[in-house]
């Protein structure tokens, strides 16, 4: 299975992508700023540049596993070995505000009067989603996200 997210609009410290799974649009994801990261670049880059709490996570291939999270007190998925994050998940949320670093799901995205984007209904993407990794799982398939940049104007 491979989820896509293609970074596709930069707004006022936020990041809109399309949202794919196997090809097929799913709807959108919002993410902190994208400073240029890059999976590829040398930690200590990676480090100097990153904000916490502030920046989309590098471009690049992850893993992606359903585990428990202690934050959310239940199973939801996680990126794996993302250089300089930790705990990196798929969750619900509406603003860059309720990233941390994290990939927020939703279905219409806008954006406000001060350039931050937004996505809405994001439990109506993130349900089927978590379900389609569930049902990927038990048929022992491997789960990718990759993500990429193709912003447009």
């Amino acid at each position: 299975m491979i989820i896509q997210i293609i970074r596709t609009k930069q707004g006022t410290e936020s990041t809109l992508s399309s949202l794919l799974v196997n090809n097929i649009h799913r709807g959108f994801v919002l993410e902190d700023e994208d400073r240029g990261l890059n999976s590829a670049d040398p930690l200590a880059s990676i480090k100097s540049v990153k904000v916490y709490g502030r920046t989309a996570i590098p471009v690049g291939r992850y893993k992606v596993q359903m585990t428990y999270s202690n934050r959310f007190k239940r199973v939801m998925p996680q990126l794996m070995n993302v250089p300089g994050f930790e705990g990196i998940r798929i969750h619900s949320g509406n603003y860059t505000g309720d990233t941390l670093g994290c990939l927020l799901p939703g279905v219409r995205p806008d954006q406000d009067r001060l350039g931050y984007w937004r996505v809405w209904d994001s439990n109506v993407t993130l349900k089927p989603l978590e379900q389609e990794i569930i049902n990927a799982e038990l048929r022992k398939e491997l789960i990718w996200c990759e993500v990429s940049r193709q912003y447009r104007s």
